[in-house]
């Protein structure tokens, strides 16, 4: 028996008062006295042809809120209290103010971290100027009053993103090392360089070495190589550049000097991802050296390249407080890295900039680099030294008694233009064909939205379906065709 299903739709468009009226009605059998949600099953087939003009016979059915919401109570003991109806809903997160709170701190996974004096941010365009992946993001949310002291606890929650970048699958990788000239013996154990990697898209990093000692291989710990077997680990990722738009395929095969060596491990976001590849090398043979390059008071080794990763580059943002870039060193590195951030005055001189926000203005970070006391007599700053930071070059401006001195690249900061003022709609004729295709097997499509009576360009309007999870609950739908089951479409 064919199925006829009344629809009822209502469709919330976010701009200023904005509700669109239910449109879609569809007649019921004789003797059908209850409307249906729209339904995949053995189904013979489902009414395409959508009528969007009988509003005045449509009832308004509310979806229901299946966000999350974080319940919290300020504790007796004086711990501070957590931010109210906190949820995400149509990708924006909204939280009731807190009182005190200067600003509020939003953490998406360990993509960006940034603020807001709003109470609500739209997740969803975040995510797309980040370029960020298809992923489940944990979502965190502090209020800070304006001496950046923390007035809540942090809230957390998460929120599944679903990117429109096409990703390409990085699977064939080939470098070259420099083991011949670490792997000495009496040389100073450290890690491998890799270079002409094959595909831009890859980065490949030194993990550990082991020896084979007794027949087993066991991690080498020692300051420098003495005689015996040894091998590498070595873990292959996407690079930075390529992070948002690659992605590592499950049978990606690494040859570092023209030998092809096996995966040990496979490393999976929660996504099932593969972020990370780990290979396992064959035995190498530490050859035999005279002279160890190891430091000594007779003997100082020269400092020729810097390589480290920063988040600077984040940092420089209108109205962002000025605070320092992270490079990463640690007490063991034999250089110290100092920066601060420089602002461009109007006569064409840099400063050392004391303004606690980023104002309209053109910027760069500058650091000193030198060998700290305690190496002092072992490393030594060589003339030509590079300093690259994120793999790129910074410029030296200054060699000065053995702290040379680099900046980064300008930053021109801008004030954001002022919104443009919002036409407030009450009300609209809209058609739309999301039914097109709704069969059990389809592919879930963008729908398609017309209107005379409005200019459809003027808003944002997008739709996404929802399945009847049970105790009539509807969650939103992340599978790429229709399954049985019962459906709800709401719109934003």
């Amino acid at each position: 028996m064919r199925k006829k299903f009344l629809t009822k739709l209502l469709a919330f468009v976010m701009s200023a008062g904005l509700i669109l009226q239910p449109v879609t009605t569809f007649a019921v059998e004789p003797g059908e006295d209850d409307l249906t949600d729209p339904v995949v099953e053995e189904v013979e087939e489902v009414e395409e042809n959508l009528v969007l003009d009988k509003m005045a016979n449509s009832e308004t059915v509310l979806l229901p809120d299946t966000a999350p919401t974080l319940q919290a109570e300020i504790k007796a003991d004086g711990q501070l209290p957590y931010i109210q109806n906190v949820y995400i809903q149509d990708g924006v997160l909204y939280w009731d103010p807190i009182p005190n709170a200067a600003f509020y701190w939003i953490g998406i996974g360990n993509l960006s971290a940034y603020y807001t004096y709003d109470t609500s941010s739209n997740l969803s365009q975040k995510c797309e100027e980040l370029k960020a992946k298809t992923d489940n993001y944990k979502i965190t949310l502090t209020a800070v009053d304006s001496s950046w002291q923390d007035v809540s606890q942090e809230s957390t929650l998460y929120y599944y993103y679903e990117s429109p970048i096409i990703i390409r699958k990085v699977t064939n990788v080939s470098v070259t090392s420099d083991i011949d000239t670490v792997l000495v013996d009496g040389g100073e154990v450290k890690a491998l360089t890799f270079t002409n990697v094959s595909d831009d898209a890859a980065k490949i990093e030194f993990s550990f070495w082991q020896k084979l000692e007794n027949g087993s291989w066991n991690v080498y710990g020692e300051k420098t190589f003495t005689p015996g077997t040894y091998r590498y680990w070595a873990a292959l990722y996407i690079s930075e550049a390529h992070y948002y738009d690659s992605q590592l395929d499950k049978d990606a095969t690494l040859t570092i000097d023209g030998i092809e060596y096996a995966v040990n491990q496979r490393n999976y976001t929660g996504n099932n991802e593969i972020w990370c590849t780990i290979y396992t090398t064959d035995g190498f043979e530490a050859k035999k050296s005279t002279e160890p390059e190891i430091p000594t008071p007779g003997k100082q080794i020269p400092v020729s390249l810097i390589e480290v990763t920063s988040n600077y580059a984040e940092l420089a943002k209108y109205d962002a407080p000025v605070i320092d870039a992270d490079f990463g060193e640690n007490d063991d590195d034999p250089v110290e890295i100092e920066g601060r951030w420089y602002v461009k005055g109007d006569d064409g001189t840099w400063s050392d900039n004391h303004d606690k926000f980023f104002t309209p203005g053109k910027y760069r970070y500058q650091v000193d680099i030198y060998v700290p006391e305690s190496y002092h007599g072992m490393y030594y700053l060589e003339d030509d030294l590079e300093f690259k930071v994120n793999g790129e070059d910074w410029t030296l401006i200054s060699d000065d008694a053995g702290t040379m001195t680099f900046v980064s690249e300008e930053f021109n900061i801008e004030k954001p233009a002022e919104p443009i003022e919002k036409i407030k709609l009450t009300s609209a004729n809209v058609t739309c064909d999301y039914l097109d295709g709704f069969k059990n097997g389809k592919l879930i499509r963008k729908a398609n939205f017309s209107s005379e009576d409005i200019d459809l360009s003027m808003f944002d309007i997008q739709g996404n379906w929802f399945k009847d999870v049970g105790d009539g609950k509807f969650a939103l739908v992340s599978s790429k065709t229709f399954t049985p089951g019962t459906y709800e479409y709401e719109l934003t």
